[in-house]
């Protein structure tokens, strides 16, 4: 338990209180406990599985704004007849563009990214999820237990 809470608090004291160590010698207990191999592994591991997770996110946020994102100030784009000022450009929305180019003869060609493999990008990482994402908390928990167990077996 003391696993899962240094994780999310980032405090060994408080983390070491709320895992149900005794408060006057939790300090101890909380160094302990970070210098020990087992849960120093484990914390490394928390925090691996938190960066993957971010990035999951992250990649999926970007996904759904191709998928469902507005066209409309690529439109505006198309419309303004070379006359939008550079500053207006930065205001532009164009995360949805892959690429723009001057052809030959005047004017623009711009590319869009193509929704239908955003979406199938998205049921991808969809169907890569575990079925049960509640469960990973409490996994998280029985692990540091587990570690702290064979911690105090090995201490005995």
């Amino acid at each position: 338990m003391f696993c899962g809470f240094y994780h999310r608090l980032k405090n060994a004291r408080e983390a070491a209180v709320k895992a149900g160590y005794p408060p006057n010698d939790c300090e101890q207990t909380a160094e302990k406990l970070l210098a020990s191999r087992e849960v120093a592994e484990y914390l490394r591991s928390l925090e691996r599985e938190a960066e993957s997770e971010n990035i999951r996110q992250t990649a999926v946020k970007g996904l759904m704004r191709v998928a469902f994102g507005s066209i409309g100030d690529v439109i505006r784009l198309i419309k303004s007849d070379d006359s939008v000022a550079s500053h207006e450009l930065e205001q532009l929305d164009l995360f949805n563009v892959s690429e723009i180019k001057q052809v030959k003869g005047g004017g623009w060609e711009i590319k869009l990214f193509d929704r239908i493999k955003a979406l199938e990008q998205l049921c991808r990482l969809c169907e890569s999820l575990p079925q049960e994402k509640s469960c990973s908390f409490y996994d998280a928990i029985e692990k540091g237990a587990a570690a702290l167990q064979n911690r105090q077996n090995d201490d005995e």
